[in-house]
């Protein structure tokens, strides 16, 4: 079992193993609540602070934190998660990504089968918490110019809001906003999705 709690910005991941009497392991950031109710992943909680740059295993995926330029007086991240030849960018909860973050992902030559990307203000650049529609086009090209992504790569727009995201006084509809980012090489995600990695 592998699950995501998001807090304050930030994911954490919680793992429960198949036996009560192996302790889930549960890495956090400092905004993870305290509680959690163990009943539920049917072990005792075991909680283990995410660093930077410092991978984890879960259930079999290798999981690596790299800084997210979401709210700058906590410590939020993205995600690269690797199983068996595919690769995951977790993008979310991010403006434009950290140089930090940058020099990370070129450095690693990381094949990304899937890229899932912060869309939250549409029309809007802003320079932190969250990406438009402009921004992830550029992270888009970034990624097929450094070789960390090719054709093959599936690119998903996720996060919408209606901030940024008005026609006409009305907020763009799913339809809408497939006809501004299909062409762009993007999927745009909807409730239920689901997507094989």
């Amino acid at each position: 079992m592998f699950l995501t709690v998001f807090f304050n910005g930030t994911m954490s991941s919680v793992t429960a193993s198949e036996s009560a009497a192996t302790p889930a392991t549960i890495p956090k950031s400092d905004h993870v609540p305290t509680v959690v109710n163990s009943d539920e992943l049917n072990c005792p909680p075991k909680f283990n602070k995410a660093e930077a740059f410092a991978p984890f295993n879960v259930q079999g995926y290798t999981v690596t934190p790299l800084p997210a330029n979401h709210k700058l007086d906590e410590q939020a991240f993205i995600y690269i998660l690797e199983k068996e030849g595919r690769c995951l960018l977790y993008g979310n909860d991010t403006s434009n990504l950290p140089e930090p973050t940058i020099a990370f992902i070129e450095k690693s030559k990381n094949k990304f089968t899937t890229v899932s990307l912060d869309s939250t203000y549409g029309f809007s650049d802003y320079p932190t918490s969250h990406m438009g529609f402009a921004q992830i086009g550029r992270v888009r090209q970034w990624l097929l110019d450094i070789g960390c992504a090719d054709k093959n790569t599936a690119f998903i727009a996720v996060h919408f809001s209606h901030n940024g995201m008005l026609k006409d006084g009305q907020p763009y509809m799913h339809e809408d906003i497939e006809k501004i980012l299909a062409p762009m090489g993007f999927v745009v995600a909807f409730d239920g999705l689901e997507v094989e990695i």
